[in-house]
């Protein structure tokens, strides 16, 4: 699975943030941050959109769906239905994939708000 830690971090240093700085942009803990930028955890979803806001990024530089080895990961272990669907987003193009992925960053967002 492809790693974006050192892609945060990049970004945070390019952008003159320290991590309490950014953590207190996105209203998260400059721990949370930290554990981020070393791969030891991820973000929930309404992070992943805050830090893409702040940092001036498309939301894909935080996620790793086009990358061959996770796509294969995730696939194997996913019920049969949402197999198929995996399907039809490989076979769309970077366009379509990259409007979809907001879609369901979207919807991850509301389901993060709705579960705090």
């Amino acid at each position: 699975m492809k790693l974006y830690g050192n892609k945060l971090k990049e970004l945070r240093l390019q952008h003159g943030l320290s991590l309490q700085m950014l953590a207190d942009k996105i209203g998260g803990t400059k721990s949370n941050l930290s554990r981020w930028e070393r791969n030891i955890s991820t973000p929930r979803a309404h992070f992943v959109k805050k830090l893409s806001e702040v940092l001036g990024v498309s939301i894909s530089v935080f996620t790793d769906l086009d990358d061959p080895d996770t796509l294969d990961d995730m696939i194997n272990k996913l019920p049969e239905d949402l197999k198929v669907l995996c399907k039809v987003f490989l076979r769309m193009d970077s366009e379509q994939r990259s409007k979809l992925k907001n879609i369901f960053m979207e919807l991850l967002t509301g389901l993060d708000n709705e579960i705090e």
